[in-house]
C-alpha cells in the first residue's frame, strides 16, 4: 500500500514522461522496481487504468526475480489499484494470492536480498526491516480490510484492520499503525460504531506530530464523519473543514474528494442541502477526472439525496439513476455468487408482492362471505386484517412507484446528455481560442532561437578568425534575442496562468474577481475559437472596461461561462448576417463594463449601505440581424434554439439565466430586427 504514500513522500515531484523516459534506459532491477512503482503511484492518483497497468508490469517483473516475499508485496500493490478502479473482485483475488505466497514454504525459505528490503517495508526499512515476512502480511490484511469497507463489510474490515495494526506494533513500523488506525476509524463509522470510530481517529491524529510525511485529510474526515454519527454536527464541520483545507495545502485531489463527499453526507443529516450541492459538485467532478467509480456512486447518490431534500425531484431521478447504475457495474465486479444472491433476493422480493397483493383480495371474499354469520367476531378481525392489508397495499403501491420514477429517470437522463453537450461545445470553444492565444508567443520563442542558432554558428567560426569585433557585435545580437525569448515565454507564461487561474477545480464559492480581465480574456478567447473553426471569419471587436470598477464576489468559473455564451452568440449572429449581406457589412462586436448606483432590478435589506447597493453591468452589444419581437420572450427557455438541428441545444441562454440569477443578478435583452442585439448582465457588488 505504499502508493498511499506515493503523493505525500514525494513520488510525483517526476511526471509521468519523465518516468517513462527513464524507465526506458534503466537498466538495474532495483531501479526498474522503482520507477514502476513510482508510475504505479502517480497514476493512483491520476489515472486509475494506467495505475493498474504499471501495477501488473512491476509484478511481471518482481516475478523473475524468484524473490516470494516481493511478490506477495507487489500483490498488495495491485489490488490497491484494482479496488481504486472499482474491480473489486479482482483485487480480492490478487490479494488472496499474496497471502497464498506469504504464508508459503517458499517465503519462509528464500531470504530477502537487502537490496530489495526498501521495497518490502518503504525507506525506513533499517528501522523495522528484521521481520519483512510481517510487514508484507500486515500490508495484505490492510488492503484487505480496505477491500471489505469499498464492498459494505465494516465488520469484516474491523477485524482485518486490527491484525494489521497489530503486526505493524510489531516491527514497530509508525507509519503504517497510524494508516490501520485511520482506515479503522472509516470501517467503524461504516458499521455505526461511532465512539471506536472517534477513538481510533483521534488515536491516529495524536500520532502525526512524531511521524512525518503521511496524509492528515483522510483522518480528519474521517475523525468528522464519526462526530456526526453521534450527533455532534459543530465538531463534525471543524473536522471537515480541516480536513478539506489540509487537502487543497498539498493539492491531494483524492483526499479533497473524500472530504468533499464526508462534508456533503454531513450537511445532509443537518438537513442543509444547498450546502450539500455545493462541496458535491466539485466531488463527483473529482471523481470522474480520476474514473474513481466508488467515489462517484457516493457522490450521485449524495446529489439525490441534496436534490430530494430541496424538492427537486427530475435532478433527485437523474441522479438516483446514475447511482443505481454504478451500482450495478460495481456489483457485477465482485463475487458472482454475492451478485446472485441479491438477485434472488430481489426476485423474491417481487414475489412476496404479488402473493401479498393476491392474499389481500381473498381476504377481502372471506370477510365479506362471513360478514352475516360472526358479527362481533368478525368485527375485531376485520379491524386487525384492514390495518395489516392497508400496509401491504402501501407496500405494493411504493413499488409501483418506483417502477414509474425508474422510467421517468430515463427520460430525463436524455436532458443530462443535452446539458453535458453544451458543456462540451464551451469546452472545445475554450480550447480553440487558448492554443491560438499562446501560438504567438511560441512562435517567437521558436523563430528567435532558430536565429540565435545560426548566431552562435556564425560566433564560434568569427572566434576561430580572430575577429573579436564581431564577436561582440554577434554576441550582442543573441543577448538582444535571449531578451526576446524570455520576453515571450512570460507572456506565454502569463497566459497559461491566466487560462489555469479561470479553469482550476471549481469550489463553487464565490471570490473577489476582476471582472474587467475576465471579460477581456474571453471575448478573445470567443473570436480566437470561431476564427479557428472558420478562417474566413472576420468582424470588428473591443473592450471598454469601466476602470473605476472594483473587483466583484462571483464564481469565476460560471461568470467565465455567462460571458462566453453571450459573446459566441454575438460572433455567431454577425458572422450570419455578414454571409448574407456580404461586403457592404462590417460585422461588430462590443463588450463594456459599467459601475452602476444602484443597479436596477436589485433588492437589498441594507438600503442605508451604499456599498450593498452598487452593482456592475456587462454588456454584450452587436450589430447582427437583431431577434425578432415573438420569439423574445422565449429566447432564455431550456431547449429553445434558432438554430439548425444538430447545432444546438438550446441550454447555453438558460444556463446564463440561472447562473446570474443564482448571483442574485439579472439578466436582460434588448433588440432591434435588422440593427442588432444587446445583452445586459447586472450583478450586485457585495
Amino acid at each position: 500500500m505504499s502508493a498511499i504514500l506515493a503523493l505525500k513522500a514525494g513520488a510525483q515531484v517526476r511526471n509521468a514522461d519523465s518516468l517513462k523516459l527513464l524507465l526506458a534506459v534503466e537498466k538495474t532491477d532495483t531501479g526498474i522496481i522503482k520507477l514502476l512503482g513510482e508510475l504505479n503511484g502517480h497514476y493512483n492518483y491520476a489515472n486509475i487504468d494506467s495505475a493498474v497497468f504499471y501495477a501488473f508490469q512491476r509484478l511481471d517483473f518482481v516475478k523473475k526475480l524468484k524473490v516470494p516475499l516481493l511478490e506477495a508485496r507487489q500483490y498488495s500493490e495491485l489490488s490497491y489499484s484494482l479496488a481504486l478502479l472499482g474491480d473489486f473482485s479482482e483485487a480480492l483475488k490478487v490479494t488472496l494470492a499474496g497471502f497464498e505466497i506469504a504464508e508459503g514454504e517458499a517465503a519462509q525459505k528464500i531470504s530477502v536480498p537487502a537490496k530489495y528490503l526498501r521495497f518490502l517495508v518503504g525507506s525506513d526499512y533499517k528501522d523495522h526491516g528484521a521481520a519483512p515476512e510481517i510487514e508484507v502480511r500486515a500490508r495484505l490484511h490492510y488492503g484487505l480490510g480496505y477491500i471489505y469497507i469499498l464492498t459494505g463489510q465494516p465488520e469484516k474490515a474491523i477485524g482485518e484492520l486490527l491484525i494489521s495494526e497489530s503486526l505493524f506494533s510489531k516491527v514497530s513500523n509508525e507509519k503504517w499503525i497510524y494508516f490501520s488506525r485511520y482506515m479503522l476509524s472509516r470501517a467503524y463509522f461504516h458499521a455505526k460504531q461511532y465512539e471506536n470510530g472517534l477513538k481510533s481517529g483521534l488515536q491516529a491524529y495524536g500520532m502525526t506530530e512524531n511521524v512525518k510525511g503521511i496524509p492528515l485529510e483522510y483522518c480528519m474526515a474521517c475523525i468528522g464523519s464519526n462526530y456526526a454519527g453521534n450527533g455532534d454536527i459543530p465538531s463534525a464541520k471543524v473536522w471537515l473543514q480541516k480536513a478539506i483545507e489540509e487537502a487543497n495545502r498539498i493539492n491531494s485531489q483524492r483526499g479533497l474528494l473524500f472530504a468533499l463527499n464526508n462534508f456533503a453526507e454531513v450537511y445532509l443529516k443537518d438537513g442543509k442541502p444547498d450546502s450539500a450541492l455545493l462541496h458535491l459538485y466539485p466531488s463527483l467532478k473529482i471523481a470522474k477526472a480520476l474514473n474513481l467509480k466508488n467515489d462517484i456512486f457516493i457522490a450521485d447518490t449524495l446529489l439525490a439525496a441534496a436534490y430530494s431534500q430541496i424538492g427537486k425531484i427530475d435532478s433527485a431521478y437523474f441522479y438516483l439513476r446514475e447511482s443505481e447504475r454504478l451500482r450495478n457495474e460495481l456489483l457485477s465486479s465482485r463475487k458472482a455468487q454475492d451478485l446472485s444472491a441479491l438477485v434472488n433476493e430481489a426476485e423474491k422480493h417481487k414475489a412476496d408482492i404479488a402473493a401479498t397483493k393476491m392474499a389481500y383480495t381473498r381476504k377481502l371474499i372471506t370477510i365479506s362471505i362471513a360478514a352475516g354469520l360472526v358479527l362481533t367476531l368478525l368485527s375485531t378481525l376485520f379491524f386487525w386484517r384492514n390495518s395489516r392489508k392497508r400496509k401491504q397495499a402501501n407496500e405494493l403501491l411504493a413499488f409501483q412507484k418506483q417502477q414509474l420514477e425508474e422510467a421517468l429517470s430515463d427520460l430525463k437522463s436524455t436532458q443530462a446528455q443535452l446539458i453535458q453537450s453544451e458543456k462540451m461545445a464551451s469546452l472545445g470553444e475554450l480550447t480553440a481560442g487558448i492554443a491560438h492565444e499562446i501560438q504567438n508567443p511560441l512562435n517567437f520563442v521558436n523563430n528567435f532561437s532558430e536565429v540565435s542558432k545560426e548566431l552562435i554558428s556564425e560566433l564560434s567560426e568569427e572566434v576561430d578568425r580572430g575577429n573579436y569585433d564581431e564577436v561582440k557585435a554577434i554576441a550582442s545580437d543573441v543577448i538582444q534575442n535571449l531578451d526576446k525569448i524570455h520576453h515571450h515565454g512570460k507572456r506565454a507564461d502569463a497566459i497559461v496562468k491566466g487560462m489555469l487561474q479561470h479553469s482550476r477545480t471549481s469550489t463553487g464559492q464565490k471570490e473577489p474577481t476582476d471582472i474587467n480581465a475576465l471579460c477581456d480574456e474571453y471575448l478573445r478567447l470567443a473570436y480566437h475559437g470561431l476564427k479557428a473553426r472558420d478562417n474566413s471569419f472576420e468582424a470588428s471587436f473591443h473592450f471598454e472596461p469601466d476602470n473605476t470598477l472594483p473587483k466583484v464576489n462571483v464564481v469565476p468559473q460560471d461568470m467565465g461561462r455567462v460571458l462566453l455564451n453571450l459573446i459566441n452568440n454575438a460572433f455567431q449572429a454577425v458572422s450570419e448576417r455578414k454571409k448574407s449581406e456580404g461586403e457592404n457589412y462590417v460585422p461588430e462586436v462590443i463588450v463594456s463594463t459599467k459601475l452602476i448606483f444602484p443597479p436596477a432590478g436589485f433588492t437589498s435589506e441594507a438600503k442605508g449601505r451604499n456599498e450593498v447597493r452598487r452593482g456592475a453591468e456587462i454588456s454584450v452589444k452587436d450589430n447582427g440581424p437583431g431577434i425578432p419581437d415573438s420569439i423574445k420572450e422565449k429566447i432564455f427557455q431550456p431547449f429553445f434554439t434558432t438554430k439548425p438541428t444538430g447545432q444546438g441545444t438550446g441550454l447555453g441562454l438558460s444556463l446564463s439565466y440561472d447562473i446570474v440569477k443564482a448571483h442574485g443578478g439579472i439578466i436582460e435583452v434588448e433588440s432591434i430586427e435588422g440593427e442588432g442585439t444587446t445583452f445586459v448582465v447586472k450583478i450586485p457588488i457585495i
